[in-house]
């Protein structure tokens, strides 16, 4: 009875851990998702500005050859053309 008694406390002990592994496994997933974005995001320092006028300037084209492009799209990439420049100004 005694040795039964102790292998369900022993179950009980692995139960916890295999939980914690995973928890463990689970912020470490967490993290390297967030230290990719933190690499990409540095390294679109500085050309953010760059990169939406390329896009306004690829779809201005594409309005003109003849394709419509819907309004949003204009507002949006309008909002992250000021957005990026605010950035851009140092703060006193």
């Amino acid at each position: 009875m005694k040795l039964k008694k102790d292998l369900s406390n022993w179950h009980e002990f692995g139960d916890y851990w295999r939980k914690e592994l995973k928890d463990i496994k689970r912020k470490e997933k967490k993290m390297k998702v967030l230290n990719t974005l933190k690499t990409i995001w540095n390294w679109l320092e500085g050309k953010k500005t760059y990169i939406t006028a390329i896009i306004v300037a690829v779809l201005a084209l594409l309005t003109a050859s003849g394709v419509v492009i819907p309004e949003y799209v204009w507002i949006i990439l309008s909002a992250l053309g000021l957005g990026s420049l605010r950035a851009s100004v140092p703060k006193k």
